[in-house]
């Protein structure tokens, strides 16, 4: 019985390999005569039967007349992976089509053959929606193609280098690459710099915390962002007092994502160090939400009235502001008198979205008294009345602009801090 099993298995497979053959020989007649529909067909299911003796036609059909046949062939190549496409599919880096180009970059990622990393490199130069195939191509093929990345930070165009630090950053791991990407860290493109840090973040190594703490510095807010998050993402307590340094350094409205990005990155350290400077970004305007999150997250409680008054107010916790009302207003009036414009801006945009009429003089004689000060801070607050929806507010404004010849310009979009918007 066993025996007469093991007959009944050996025929079926030499039925199946035989039938599969005729199957494979007319998809190959079929690549080679058919009209252009049955060849794409065909390179298709030849890619799926994924038989070695498909492969020399098929390289031969990277040369069909047809875009969509070869684009097929292309991919049929990679599915069966065999290295005799190679280089032929190198050759194909250059075929007229754009979509072409991108099923021979996947092909020759699928295969993995370090011998595509050059040609794959040459061809970043190439269009925007090419180039992600490219450098996909270069990363799964992977740690061969590292000395080539390395020597890539140093092309004359700066898409190549770019997209070297890119893909060097995805293939995790790899400290060879570490200290190339240092010294790529001045580079003059600001483009490459960004793409750098974020390598440098993704690899994780903490030979690259100085130089990022370094480049904190730099020219480029861009940059700056991508640096903080890089820090964030290696982790290293050696880059919170930069960072706090950072966010201190921030004048009304400048560099807001980057702000945000820093805290961030200083909730993710978890160093209670950062937090006088968090408690203090409570009163700028337009990032005091984001530090709120971050000092929660620090488990950090409110030590006074003004820092529970500015937690609920980062918190938009409008019911507990109004329940505590008396205590809430007599913080911000507070806040309006201080020294810090950035902190008299932060309470007069509370007193907006807060919807207290009973603010409106308050508000106005603010107005007064920087008009006295300082011109440019006045200007400031009266550009927030003019639009906030108050009449009261918006025709102190006009007085304001009127007595000093400035031309009246209302916001396209409405803002989220009109009159009473929590």
């Amino acid at each position: 019985m066993k025996a007469a099993k093991n007959i009944f298995i050996m025929v079926f497979v030499l039925f199946f390999i035989m039938h599969c053959g005729d199957k494979v020989e007319k998809l190959i007649n079929q690549l080679h005569k058919g009209e252009n529909i049955a060849r794409e067909e065909a390179a298709i299911a030849l890619g799926k039967t994924g038989d070695k003796r498909a492969v020399e036609p098929l390289i031969a059909a990277l040369k069909d007349d047809d875009m969509e046949v070869r684009r097929d062939v292309a991919e049929a190549l990679g599915r069966i992976g065999d290295k005799r496409a190679v280089e032929p599919l190198i050759a194909a880096l250059k075929d007229d089509d754009m979509e072409v180009r991108r099923n021979v970059a996947e092909a020759l990622g699928r295969i993995g053959d370090k011998r595509a990393v050059e040609p794959l490199i040459a061809a970043l130069k190439d269009d925007d929606d090419f180039r992600w195939s490219a450098a996909k191509a270069i990363e799964e093929i992977g740690k061969p193609a590292i000395e080539s990345l390395i020597a890539a930070l140093k092309d004359d165009n700066y898409i190549i280098r770019r997209y070297a630090a890119m893909v060097l950053g995805h293939i995790i791991g790899d400290k060879r690459a570490v200290e190339p990407l240092i010294a790529a860290m001045k580079d003059d493109n600001m483009e490459v710099r960004r793409d750098v840090a974020e390598a440098l973040g993704r690899i994780g190594d903490k030979r690259a915390v100085e130089p990022l703490i370094v480049a904190l510095k730099d020219d480029d807010m861009e940059v700056r962002r991508d640096v903080a998050e890089a820090l964030g993402r290696i982790g290293d307590k050696r880059a919170v007092e930069p960072l706090i340094a950072a966010l201190n350094n921030y004048a009304l409205g400048d560099g807001l994502d980057e702000q945000e990005s820093v805290m961030v990155v200083l909730g993710k350290i978890g160093d209670k160090r950062a937090i006088p400077a968090l408690v203090r970004s409570l009163t700028k305007w337009f990032v005091n939400v984001r530090a709120g999150e971050t000092l929660e997250k620090l488990a950090w409680h409110p030590q006074s009235m003004e820092d529970k008054v500015h937690l609920l107010i980062a918190k938009k916790d409008y019911n507990t502001l109004m329940q505590m009302w008396d205590r809430t207003k007599q913080v911000l009036l507070k806040d309006m008198e201080s020294d810090k414009f950035s902190v008299v801006y932060y309470a007069v945009n509370a007193f907006i979205v807060l919807d207290r009429k009973e603010m409106t003089s308050k508000l106005i004689d603010i107005l007064n008294k920087k008009e006295a000060e300082s011109i440019a801070d006045a200007k400031i607050i009266a550009g927030e009345y003019l639009n906030c929806g108050n009449f009261e507010l918006r025709d102190a404004a006009k007085r304001f602009a009127k007595k000093h010849g400035y031309k009246i310009i209302p916001w396209a979009d409405v803002p989220s801090r009109r009159w009473g918007s929590w």
